[in-house]
């Protein structure tokens, strides 16, 4: 094959294709939220060989015993989603296996249990999530500034 019909055959592949091409196990793909874009929506690899999945905790779905880690088909999940950034970790296949063991019972909540906090939970790193700090502190900001202004209201 000449490096032209390699080109050519490349150019053929969607961006998201060439982009899991390079994605390993352990890799969290940081994707824009279906519903709300202005959300993230965070995802662990497993990949075996050409095939790979995806782990994430899926606000919609339930697994088999009740919780919301639920595991995909990668292509299918990053389908009409933007790719923010893909973020390596370094993690085996084992190590996401059993942490995804000790987690899988547990349901999805925005606050307490969402996809940051599972992926904070893989990595060993303290139980926290960007999101939900900058949400509150935004919606606390306009409670404040809506009582600010209902109280300097004028009769």
């Amino acid at each position: 094959m000449k490096i032209n019909d390699f080109i050519i055959a490349e150019a053929t592949k969607s961006a998201k294709e060439i982009i899991l091409n390079q994605v390993v196990t352990g890799d969290v793909l940081k994707v824009k939220a279906d519903i709300f874009p202005l959300i993230s929506h965070y995802g662990v690899i497993i990949r075996n060989n050409e095939e790979f999945s995806v782990y994430h905790n899926d606000p919609f779905t339930l697994n088999d015993i009740g919780g919301s880690i639920i595991k995909e088909d990668a292509l299918k999940w990053i389908k009409n989603k933007e790719i923010v950034s893909i973020i390596s970790t370094k993690l085996s296949e084992s190590e996401i296996k059993n942490k995804i063991k000790l987690l899988s019972n547990r349901k999805y909540h925005f606050l307490n249990n969402n996809c940051e906090h599972f992926i904070a939970q893989l990595k060993n790193q303290n139980y926290f999530s960007p999101q939900v700090v900058g949400f509150s502190i935004l919606f606390s900001s306009l409670f404040l500034t809506y009582l600010i202004l209902k109280t300097n209201k004028k009769p």
